[in-house]
């Protein structure tokens, strides 16, 4: 069977963010380690990188709520 992991872009699509926006909360090496990383190179090469959908909820699950207006935060009161 094969297994399937989410891009930068499927990652975006999923949290309602630009692909722009994820690309740039991954260059400040705020997203998780990825669960796949296909090719032989070095960082310095191209490679894919993937995350399992586990992985990206979970990290959702704590950024969102650390960000001020995330989804869900409407009505809330800034304490």
């Amino acid at each position: 069977m094969t297994r399937r992991y989410l891009s930068l872009r499927d990652i975006a699509e999923l949290t309602g963010m630009s692909l722009h926006a994820i690309k740039a909360i991954d260059h400040r090496d705020r997203l998780p380690e990825p669960d796949v990383v296909v090719g032989l190179g070095d960082m310095q090469q191209r490679i894919s990188r993937g995350w399992s959908r586990e992985t990206v909820d979970a990290w959702w699950n704590g950024y969102a709520g650390t960000r001020r207006g995330a989804p869900g935060d409407a009505g809330k009161e800034d304490r």
